[in-house]
């Protein structure tokens, strides 16, 4: 892991079950636009030890770079190993480096950095069925890559769901995002239109996301005089995200149809559902797949139908509450990380 995901006070090294943790140390990383020390001990702590497989996660970035000096000088050196790399998100021109606002020529070299790295390596893994598809349009020689989508630890309840903010006794309206899965004035006025249907119903907020895309939803809601029926919680994890995804809640997973979505693999879902939520969730990408009959799911950009699936879950407990029992032995059956790391197994011993 590179130097800025270091936390002060843990361990350089250290390990998390099995797996070995090391944070790389750069005294002008971030700064500069590439650290060459940086670099160059991610690329030896990489084949140290010859592996028989090294797995770069992102193909763009310090681990993109990794892949291609693995691919080039690492062969060269004569390391024979397995090069795997993995895709859960669109990088380049369609997708994050656009969507973020770098300049141009950024987006260029990012554009081509992700296609240069996924033609690189021996396998890909790709986290949805749309990443599977553009990697094999650029790997036309090559199988499909393996599917791995995001997985989900299985989660035991821990009672009765608790009532949520405002001890109504209604059930919550939860909204669990990093605010840039929708159009924030798209999502103000459906979540408006089920309050306006629903009056004892409060929403809650569980993440953070781009101040202008947090302000936007949040200004919207208030103009249409429904900020004191609004918790917000900010960014929360561990216990105290366990505690407000236990609350009595329908979740809104709100996904815009556009090509990033498309490619995202998105992990929030599962936690969800993980937890026994019931979830009504916009039908785009990988949610279909991800969701199956766990939740009810409705095409994208279907406002009313969105709007009504959820007030009749707000209105119906015993529905509620069935659906959450379904929701949560459908993941835990079909979405845990052992599965997961079975289709990484085979594909590592079937290339």
């Amino acid at each position: 892991m590179p130097d800025w995901d270091y936390s002060p006070g843990v361990p350089r090294r250290y390990r998390v079950g099995a797996a070995g943790i090391w944070h790389l140390t750069s005294p002008d990383a971030p700064r500069q636009l590439i650290s060459v020390q940086l670099l160059r001990e991610a690329y030896r702590g990489a084949l140290a030890g010859r592996p028989d497989v090294i797995h770069c996660f992102k193909p763009i970035g310090y681990s993109g770079l990794v892949t291609l000096l693995l691919a080039r000088l690492g062969r060269r050196a004569g390391w024979r190993g397995l090069l795997a790399v993995d895709t859960d998100d669109l990088e380049g021109r369609e997708g994050w480096a656009t969507r973020s606002g770098r300049p141009e020529w950024q987006v260029r070299l990012l554009d081509w950095q992700e296609r240069a790295v996924l033609r690189s390596a021996d396998i890909v893994t790709a986290a949805s069925a749309d990443l599977s598809r553009r990697v094999h349009a650029l790997r036309p020689w090559d199988r499909a890559p393996a599917y791995v989508p995001n997985g989900v630890t299985p989660y035991e309840p821990r009672g009765e769901p608790r009532v949520g903010p405002g001890a109504s006794g209604a059930a919550s309206l939860l909204l669990y995002t990093r605010f840039n899965e929708f159009a924030p004035r798209r999502g103000a006025a459906i979540v408006a239109a089920i309050l306006s249907r629903v009056p004892r119903t409060r929403l809650v907020v569980v993440g953070d996301g781009p101040a202008a895309a947090t302000g936007s939803f949040f200004r919207e809601l208030e103009r249409r005089g429904l900020g004191a029926r609004v918790t917000r919680c900010g960014l929360l994890t561990g216990e105290a995200l366990a505690q407000i995804l236990e609350l009595d809640s329908v979740a809104l997973w709100l996904f815009d149809d556009n090509a990033i979505n498309r490619a995202r693999s998105p992990a929030k879902l599962l936690e969800l559902l993980a937890h026994g939520r019931a979830v009504v969730a916009e039908g785009v990408g990988e949610v279909p797949r991800l969701a199956g009959r766990a939740a009810r799911v409705v095409a994208a950009g279907d406002g009313p139908t969105l709007v009504a699936c959820t007030v009749d879950l707000l209105q119906k407990r015993e529905e509620r509450c069935r659906q959450a029992d379904q929701a949560r032995e459908a993941v835990g059956r079909e979405a845990g990380w052992a599965d997961r790391a079975a289709c990484v197994e085979t594909a590592y011993f079937y290339t």
